[in-house]
């Protein structure tokens, strides 16, 4: 049975039911990207500490990771 087959007819109203352990992978994901959003601002603020008033470097250097996009394949059947 194919992700599509298992998820048709599904009410989109519904809550989404991932494994555990995929669930815990994004509360981790969730926290070091909070973490390197923390890091960088203090990586910025000792730039300007020392004079560096332009960040286009640390953009490039540095990205922010984005928002994870969940793919149907994460998802568990749904109980009851």
């Amino acid at each position: 049975m194919t992700c599509a087959e298992k998820t048709a007819g599904t009410v989109p109203d519904e809550p989404v039911r991932f494994s555990p352990d995929f669930d815990r992978k994004l509360r981790e994901y969730a926290r070091l990207q909070q973490e390197a959003k923390q890091l960088r601002h203090a990586l910025i603020i000792q730039r300007e500490t020392v004079g560096l008033r332009r960040h286009e470097d640390v953009d490039r250097q540095y990205p922010l990771p984005g928002p994870l996009r969940l793919p149907e394949a994460a998802r568990t059947e749904n109980e009851g």
